[in-house]
């Protein structure tokens, strides 16, 4: 009966530490793309939600700074109103953009606001 008893542990033991050291894998293929805004000097990318929208910051020919969002493969430009300069730093589910931004008076000012479709 003993031996029965410690076979029957020996055995759920067996079993529930298979389970807690399996691993599951998951295969992931990404896809990578070059992103440059037409005719800036340079664009980086800051953020990306779960649609695969980028926001990000591109330098214009005259030095400035700002904000872009690309999605299906069109840019958009985001520029806060009124402002001299905007990055776009990252980007929710509901399309909420996150940066700051520069007025003219060299005023800074972290901010969200919706972006344009």
């Amino acid at each position: 009966m003993k031996f029965r008893w410690f076979s029957v542990v020996g055995a759920l033991y067996a079993v529930l530490a298979a389970a807690a050291f399996a691993q599951t894998s998951t295969f992931v293929t990404y896809k990578y793309t070059q992103i440059d805004y037409p005719g800036a000097a340079s664009t980086v990318a800051n953020g990306i939600n779960n649609g695969n929208v980028i926001v990000g910051t591109y330098v214009d020919s005259a030095g400035l700074l700002h904000g872009f969002r690309y999605a299906n493969g069109a840019f958009t430009a985001v520029n806060f109103p009124n402002s001299a300069q905007t990055t776009a730093l990252g980007i929710n589910d509901n399309g909420d953009i996150v940066g700051w931004y520069t007025l003219s008076n060299g005023n800074q000012y972290s901010s969200a606001w919706l972006c344009p479709s």
